[in-house]
């Protein structure tokens, strides 16, 4: 497909500081990711970390009741036992949690809201490299995580717990993609991270739009023009790319993050249109389920 490249370079500066995360954590291997990479994260940001973990729903109602019951001793033994857990993860990280929660029910729910309650300004969430983010929570909850939690959602592997050292952002042209090369520029500054923008998109919407490709660097068209001025706004560390490429938007992306080894994707979570419309795009879906790495999805 068609390739093109453009380059800038800029001086140092600084990204925005990050001063609240909220882990969502589960009693195994991803939930011990989850606590790493955020530790991870806050003590590079000197950011205060929150974590919540939430009980898997059972047949018994009354082992699902925190408020008590024939098996209120039962609940508390399961609180005592994921509270020792996130404080055995975290102390083995070298991080104090301001605030641990342990609640029962539906996390795609219950972990939105407690964000909110937090005021947490990022969510992080564990995930398997192999399987991608289906796997974060039983069902479908991960999507539904990121689709209400109104901030930015990180799904990381356990590799993904160091510094990020490649950011490859993916980006649709639209006014939304300044939150994407916002929070991109946030990570790379901390981090001192190489930084890759990449938009792809199919023939026909492409000619539609009026994009056209002349040499090796001009592209013409009213998205194309508009994002490039937010890209050269935008400060980021050492010679950030921009690459264009022609067919389906998911499996381009995915191509690049595997061909330039790709620490972190970030992307957006696809809330297009009106307000209240928080269903993930097709793109966003396709991305989440099949990464297989870090991956950062932004409202």
């Amino acid at each position: 497909g068609m390739k093109a490249w453009v380059t800038k370079e800029v001086g140092k500066g600084k990204g925005l500081k990050l001063t609240n995360l909220l882990v969502a954590a589960k009693m195994n291997v991803m939930g011990s990711d989850a606590m790493k990479v955020g530790a991870d994260l806050a003590n590079r940001f000197g950011a205060e970390l929150s974590v919540i973990s939430v009980m898997e729903s059972t047949r018994s109602p009354e082992r699902s009741n925190l408020e008590g019951g024939p098996c209120s001793g039962w609940v508390e033994s399961q609180i005592d036992r994921i509270r020792g857990f996130v404080d055995s993860e975290l102390k083995n990280v070298g991080k104090v949690p301001k605030l641990v929660q342990v609640s029962s029910g539906n996390p795609g729910s219950l972990i939105p809201t407690f964000a909110r309650q937090t005021g947490a300004e990022l969510v992080v969430v564990g995930t398997h490299r192999s399987s991608g983010f289906e796997s974060l929570l039983p069902g479908s909850s991960g999507e539904e995580i990121a689709e209400k939690a109104g901030v930015p959602v990180l799904a990381a592997t356990r590799e993904g717990s160091g510094p990020f050292r490649r950011i490859l952002v993916a980006v649709d042209l639209s006014g939304h993609s300044q939150s994407l090369l916002d929070w991109a520029s946030r990570l790379a500054w901390a981090d001192e991270s190489e930084v890759r923008v990449i938009h792809s998109e199919r023939l026909l919407k492409r000619l539609g739009l009026g994009l056209t490709f002349r040499g090796d660097r001009t592209f013409r068209g009213p998205g194309w023009r508009r994002f490039m001025r937010l890209f050269w706004e935008s400060d980021f560390p050492g010679h950030p790319q921009v690459i264009l490429r022609e067919g389906h938007p998911g499996r381009a992306v995915l191509r690049e993050a595997r061909s330039w080894d790709a620490d972190l994707l970030v992307i957006g979570t696809g809330r297009f249109g009106l307000p209240f419309a928080t269903r993930l795009g097709k793109t966003t879906k396709y991305l989440l389920r099949h990464s297989g790495r870090s991956i950062l999805a932004v409202p």
